[in-house]
């Protein structure tokens, strides 16, 4: 966040969730503080109330739908941008969200892959509400497969290189899905020129796809990531035995314009070995 800040010179605060007891407890980082606090106190955005900014990038992204898991993913995905917008909507704060490219299949109208998918577009609905009749704008970023290095969540990028790595089997589907996978510094760098975007001319809603330069299909990406790390991998280390999920994407199909990019999107054998250095 701070490098965040630097590059586009303004104040800009990220929100992401606490894992505790309490299921409303968030921490704001801006300026070299975190503040942490129950986001349905006044209080605790008091301190954030004129930043130029502000990062939505908190998430449950279980695929699960048991009650409890429906409950977490509707707090997280749909309660907290909706309190983000109440608060912010007579500001003219830029509130850039993060949200997913699988609120639809391989169709252009709704359609979403899961529960979890289905309550991040309800968020942004709820976001676009909030900005229809106040001073608030905001941009949502349809993040396709982000990957990179010390992830908290299991992607199939970094799990392949570990796998590869160790000798160890390879569990996929049968990988006829299209993987558009962008790279984390890439996003990082995105979000910097959001930041500084100059709000003469913008949208005060706005909806970007983001996905990396290259397509591949998953059952491609052993062996392609095997010839960047210069690894052997043997037909027999990949087992595809994986089901799809009931409603799995198979066709890359955006429905929004990828956002403007200053330089070279990351390539995946860049990407890969911008991870192996990371592990050295």
């Amino acid at each position: 966040m701070s490098s965040l800040e630097h590059e586009a010179n303004m104040h800009v605060s990220t929100l992401n969730r606490v894992r505790g007891d309490n299921p409303f407890e968030f921490v704001l980082c801006r300026q070299g503080t975190e503040l942490v606090g129950d986001i349905r106190e006044e209080s605790f955005f008091s301190q954030a109330r004129n930043d130029d900014v502000v990062l939505s990038l908190a998430a449950d992204v279980t695929k699960k739908q048991h009650a409890r898991d429906v409950s977490d993913l509707i707090l997280a995905n749909c309660l907290l941008p909706s309190i983000l917008g109440a608060h912010y909507s007579d500001s003219d704060t830029h509130l850039i969200h993060i949200g997913t490219y699988s609120h639809k299949s391989d169709a252009q109208e709704y359609d979403p892959q899961t529960f979890y998918a289905a309550t991040k577009r309800a968020g942004e609905q709820f976001l676009k509400y909030f900005v229809s009749a106040n001073r608030l704008s905001v941009t949502v970023l349809h993040t396709y497969d982000i990957y990179g290095p010390n992830q908290p969540h299991k992607r199939l990028i970094p799990a392949i290189i570990e796998s590869l790595k160790a000798g160890e089997l390879i569990v996929t589907s049968p990988g006829e899905q299209e993987f558009r996978p962008v790279y984390v510094d890439d996003i990082v760098k995105l979000l910097v020129r959001m930041c500084s975007d100059d709000d003469s001319g913008r949208a005060r809603f706005r909806e970007f796809d983001v996905y990396g330069p290259e397509l591949f299909l998953v059952k491609d990406m052993p062996r392609t990531i095997a010839e960047v790390l210069d690894i052997k991998v043997d037909s027999e280390q990949v087992e595809r035995t994986s089901s799809y999920s009931g409603r799995e994407i198979m066709k890359f199909n955006p429905c929004h314009d990828l956002p403007d990019f200053q330089g070279e999107w990351t390539t995946l054998s860049e990407g890969v070995q911008q991870i192996e250095l990371g592990h050295q």
